[in-house]
């Protein structure tokens, strides 16, 4: 279902953007599960250049993961945060770091 204001991201299905009203109204009447909607909280801006030299440096690690994943429906609220099962399903120096910095 499209919520009024939300913007698909390419073929994926996945969207962005978009007002929490109209999504309880897709779920209310039906059209919708609840979980398969994720809402996040804050932004992050970059300027000209910068999100290029953080990814360089190995601030971020950007990583691929299926829409499945993402909207996964079988999560509750004692499993863990979306992030911390990516990081956990990709290992390697993900995994690594989300430990020693004690964030999974």
């Amino acid at each position: 279902p499209m919520v009024k204001g939300a913007q698909r991201l390419g073929a994926s299905g996945l969207c962005e953007g978009g007002s929490l009203e109209d999504a309880q109204a897709c779920v209310n009447e039906g059209q919708g599960s609840s979980l398969s909607f994720r809402f996040f909280v804050g932004k992050v801006r970059w300027g000209q250049g910068q999100l290029d030299g953080e990814l360089s440096s190995g601030t971020w690690f950007p990583v691929r993961c299926s829409e499945g994943f993402v909207l996964d429906e079988s999560e509750s609220l004692q499993d863990q945060p979306l992030w911390a099962k990516l990081a956990s399903a990709v290992g390697g120096e993900v995994l690594d770091l989300g430990e020693k910095y004690d964030l999974l």
